[in-house]
């Protein structure tokens, strides 16, 4: 229709609907321009925006659109064209209030600023909640001129936090450190015992990435590898040392595992760490006691052979030498097998402490005697750059224990700690009551007693803690070749053991060492030593031998005839039986070997006992101490004695049995 043909009131109407989009046009156009001015002040591009799925949307002060980007056409599904013109409470946001559009102007108005999750609506009526930042938009000369608002879908986070609040509670509840981090390493929540660990709140911890929490080296080392692996969907399980702000190096245990969202597909994964520091240090204890049990046990059966192979050398050395004048070129060739013989006896004796089998009897002792005595005997041996102090409390009650033994830990402790002052310096021995303690061993049983305590102190080198860790494995020294065995220390421990006392070692760099050995201490009084008997006693009976080794058969067999007693040997003890059995009575006295094959020393004296109860026996043996613990009397033996034995101990043990002393 023509212009000339419209009447006037429909010119009038086109007219006013013209001049209505021109005013939108305008609005559009100018705010557009104030728009893009603050999208470039804010040094937003429009990839980024593509990659943050994130909808830019302005309106006026009335809330009518005025501008969308493209995301917030993809999102709303509105064009440019249709939204332009709308009321944003009508097509974006149906379910806000007047009231809450009006709270929220004020709020942009007076902070320049508002956001918050809001439910917001597409154009097909779907309805999705979303994160919403509203800002002002300013014209040329600073008036308000209307908001932007950027907004993005937070549907599926809500999904996921749904998902993570079973997680949440397990983090929340439980007494390990624990946390929770979503697929892009993002703290999901952490409990307070992971918080307090590594000395953060929550604000300064949920929300960001163990990147900023632990720094780039320990993201990338050890948290992230384990990380991708447990968003793979495998489990991951280690251990490790952690130094924390609050608690010091600690040993955890720590696992990774992945957390599932409803359709099974990993979301993310949890971390929980344990602290097994305590745990740790008991198993460490544990091991070690069990290899020094089973090494104890090996020394202690090296120390029998050894026991075995010495008894013949000293016993014919020492016939011969009886057997020689004083000024025979032979004596002194014999004294020298015997001064070696007796040397490599008192390395056995020492394994033989290492491994707990000592032959010693315990007794009341005066502790402070033995210091004094080993003191005495190092005194000319000691450099004399070094000092030697004695600090012993007096009226100090007696110890429990093996004064051979008890001196060898006193003699290894302070050669050691000489040995640890090449520049000279102080060696300290000291002697005090500890009173009532405590202890539980590498086993985990408890150790209950009133102790007295000897430390022995140096100025020395100290020992690092991997010295700390080893000092107590036989053979191990840092002693140059030839100037250790490193069996010290394994038989001060293997003695303190078999006393069921306690060491305590501290040692620093540089500054010393110091050994704080703890024993029982006794409630008997201390007899004197009854006077010793004359040796050599000579006597006459006869002696029944059985031993599987033919060597000790015949120098048993010649240092008992030396005394003048007749000597019957057998191999095998099934023989011996059936000899005794024949003519009990053709024997005075019986020495029998504890490690006899098919049927060792005890079950032999039982069955002898069954057939003449009276006759008195003597089982020797190699074992030390797991034989000495033992009732030996009610195996029907009447004395003990440990190889390799001496004529005048052996013919002392033997008057008494056949006097009936």
């Amino acid at each position: 229709m023509k212009d000339e043909n419209k009447t006037k009131e429909q010119l009038l109407a086109e007219l006013k609907e013209l001049r209505q989009q021109n005013q939108i046009l305008t609005a559009k156009t100018d705010t557009s321009a104030l728009l893009a001015s603050y999208e470039g002040r804010l040094h937003f591009q429009s990839s980024l925006l593509k990659f943050l799925e994130q909808a830019v949307i302005a309106t006026d002060l009335q809330g009518t659109i005025t501008y969308l980007n493209p995301f917030a056409e993809k999102l709303y599904q509105w064009s440019q064209k249709e939204a332009l013109g709308k009321n944003i409470l009508e097509v974006v946001v149906p379910q806000m209030t007047k009231e809450q559009a009006e709270s929220i102007m004020e709020t942009v108005v007076k902070r320049e600023s508002w956001h918050g999750e809001f439910l917001c609506q597409k154009k097909d009526g779907t309805l999705f909640p979303a994160f919403v930042s509203d800002s002002p938009i300013h014209d040329k000369e600073g008036n308000l001129a209307g908001i932007v608002g950027i907004s993005r879908d937070i549907t599926e986070r809500k999904r996921i936090e749904e998902e993570l609040r079973q997680y949440q509670h397990i983090v929340s509840s439980s007494t390990d450190m624990m946390a929770l981090l979503d697929r892009d390493f993002v703290y999901r929540a952490a409990n307070k015992a992971y918080r307090g660990a590594l000395n953060v709140n929550s604000d300064e911890i949920i929300g960001k990435t163990p990147f900023e929490i632990f720094g780039e080296d320990f993201f990338k080392e050890v948290i992230k590898p384990n990380a991708m692996r447990c968003l793979s969907g495998e489990t991951i399980h280690y251990q490790q040392w952690f130094d924390f702000p609050n608690h010091g190096k600690r040993y955890m245990d720590i696992q990774y595992y992945p957390y599932l969202g409803a359709d099974k597909t990993v979301k993310g994964f949890v971390v929980n760490g344990r602290d097994i520091t305590e745990k740790n240090k008991l198993e460490q204890q544990l091991k070690h006691s069990q290899k020094m049990e089973t090494i104890g046990t090996l020394a202690g059966g090296i120390a029998h052979e050894f026991n075995n192979l010495l008894t013949p050398i000293l016993g014919y050395a020492e016939v011969l030498k009886r057997n020689k004048y004083e000024n025979d070129p032979d004596t002194a060739k014999l004294n020298n097998i015997l001064t070696a013989g007796k040397r490599a006896r008192n390395l056995v004796w020492q394994m033989l402490a290492y491994g707990r089998q000592s032959m010693s009897k315990k007794a009341p002792l005066k502790l402070e005697t033995l210091v004094e005595q080993t003191i005495d005997l190092i005194q000319n041996t000691t450099p004399p750059n070094i000092a030697i102090k004695k600090e012993i409390e007096a009226d100090l009650p007696p110890v429990f224990g093996m004064p051979d033994e008890i001196q060898q830990v006193i003699l290894n402790l302070c050669i050691n700690a000489s040995h640890a002052m090449p520049e000279g310096g102080t060696l300290t021995t000291s002697i005090t009551p500890a009173g009532q303690q405590t202890f539980i061993n590498a086993e985990g049983k408890e150790r209950k007693n009133n102790f007295i305590k000897l430390t022995v102190q140096d100025t020395g080198v100290g020992m690092d803690q991997e010295t700390l860790e080893r000092m107590y494995d036989p053979f191990f020294t840092t002693k140059e070749v030839g100037k250790g065995s490193g069996l010290g220390l394994s038989v001060v421990h293997g003695i303190v053991e078999q006393h069921e006392g306690h060491i305590v070692v501290s040692s620093v760099i540089e500054q010393g060492t110091e050994f704080h050995v703890y024993l029982p201490a006794s409630q008997e009084s201390i007899e004197l030593p009854a006077e010793k008997p004359k040796p050599l006693l000579k006597g006459y009976g006869r002696i029944l031998i059985v031993d599987d080794e033919p060597s000790l058969i015949g120098v048993a067999g010649e240092m008992l005839k030396y005394v003048g007693y007749d000597v019957t040997g057998m191999l095998n003890p099934q023989d011996a039986l059936n000899a005794f059995t024949q003519a009990p009575e053709n024997f005075d006295l019986l020495i029998i070997d504890y490690g006899l094959p098919k049927m060792n020393g005890k079950q032999l004296a039982s069955e002898l006992k069954k057939i003449r109860p009276d006759i008195p026996i003597i089982l020797f043996t190699g074992y030390g101490d797991l034989i000495a613990k033992e009732n030996i009397r009610s195996w029907g033996i009447d004395e003990l004695l440990m190889k390799p034995f001496d004529l005048d101990e052996l013919s002392e043990i033997i008057q008494r049995i056949l006097r009936k002393d």
